[in-house]
């Protein structure tokens, strides 16, 4: 487990090769705490991915996820949603 610094995200990507990968590339060089893939459908797929945003550097993690989302990465901060983060953990 990271410390408070965690921060998650719901993310909907395409379900085509190279997807992860681009998520993973916008979020390096982060360290990831945690991440599930959920297949949904032929087109897409649902992530769960924790990470500590770089502590130096302000407004880290709302920048991340501006970037996600120009990147076409459909993105929810769970961040503070208790229930959300311990369904995960136990799927």
């Amino acid at each position: 487990r990271a410390d408070v610094s965690e921060r998650s995200l719901a993310v909907t990507i395409p379900e085509k090769p190279g997807s992860f990968r681009a998520l993973y590339n916008l979020i390096w060089p982060r360290n990831v705490t945690e991440f599930s893939y959920r297949f949904e459908s032929e087109a897409r797929a649902n992530i769960f991915i924790s990470f500590q945003p770089i502590m130096n550097i302000e407004n880290d993690f709302e920048n991340t996820v501006k970037v996600l989302r120009e990147n076409d990465f459909d993105c929810i901060d769970v961040s503070q949603d208790d229930l959300a983060k311990e369904h995960v953990r136990h799927l």
